[in-house]
C-alpha cells in the first residue's frame, strides 16, 4: 500500500539517482506506483482499478488500493540475497547512470 514510509523511501532513491534530471522535482510517486503495474511485474489490488483511464492521484491510490505485489517469479528472485544485489546492480549500472 502507498503509504508516508514508500514516500520517503522513494524520495531518498530520487534524490540520489535522479541528478542528471532535465526536472527541477523527481515524480510523483503516484506515477511510478500506478504505471509500473503495466510491466507486468507489479500488480496492484483494488477492487477500483479497471474503471481507471489515466493516472490517479495519491490520495485516490492511498484510499483504494488494498497492497501491490510482484510476481511469484520475481518474488522467489528477490527473496534470494544474492539475485536480489545482482538486480540491484543491474538497475543502478543499465538504469539509472548516464
Amino acid at each position: 500500500m502507498l503509504n508516508e514510509w514508500l514516500e520517503e523511501k522513494y524520495l531518498e532513491l530520487m534524490k540520489i539517482y535522479t541528478f542528471n534530471s532535465q526536472f527541477e522535482k523527481p515524480a510523483d510517486i503516484a506515477n511510478p506506483f500506478w504505471h509500473l503495474a503495466s510491466d507486468g511485474f507489479w500488480h496492484l489490488h483494488s477492487n477500483e482499478l479497471s474503471s481507471m483511464k489515466t493516472t490517479p492521484s495519491r490520495k485516490w491510490l492511498k484510499e483504494n488500493v488494498n497492497y501491490a505485489s510482484f510476481d511469484e517469479d520475481l518474488w522467489v528472485l528477490l527473496m534470494n540475497m544474492e539475485w536480489r544485489r545482482k538486480l540491484e546492480d543491474f538497475i543502478k549500472v543499465h538504469k539509472l547512470t548516464q
